[in-house]
């Protein structure tokens, strides 16, 4: 039951990425529409795999940058 929705909430946060607003063409997403998608995504990679794991610790390197 835990990894179904833990499945259907990555599934979620994958189509708000591919819906994600580009800003004049280029990878830029404006910075609210991102930070809520990013916190929303490492929160669930935290519940999913534990803020040890390889997966948390690589996507909060890449999100503080």
């Amino acid at each position: 039951m835990i990894n179904e929705k833990f499945t259907a909430r990555f599934e979620e946060l994958q189509r708000e990425l591919d819906e994600m607003p580009v800003v004049k063409g280029e990878y830029y997403v404006e910075s609210g529409v991102w930070l809520k998608w990013a916190t929303s995504a490492q929160s669930l990679i935290e519940a999913a795999c534990g803020t040890q794991s390889p997966y948390y610790k690589n996507f909060s390197m890449a999100r503080d940058k």
